[in-house]
């Protein structure tokens, strides 16, 4: 998800950023997918060591990562 976004103020492609900003970007895309998760707006699975995120069915829950 976080390759699909334009990052900082100039809409810098992911691919640019250095491996530092990479990682950084990541972490804040997963921080925003929790809290989509939080307030029911998204579901989260963990399999295989990887967290994969969907889009909540409107009225359902969703339960936090693990």
């Amino acid at each position: 998800m976080a390759r699909e976004l334009a990052w900082t103020r100039r809409a810098v492609p992911f691919a640019e950023l250095s491996a530092f900003n990479q990682m950084l970007a990541i972490n804040e895309t997963a921080a925003h997918l929790d809290v989509l998760v939080l307030r029911g707006r998204a579901t989260v699975a963990f399999a295989d060591g990887v967290h994969r995120y969907t889009r909540a069915a409107p009225g359902g829950s969703a339960a936090p990562p693990s």
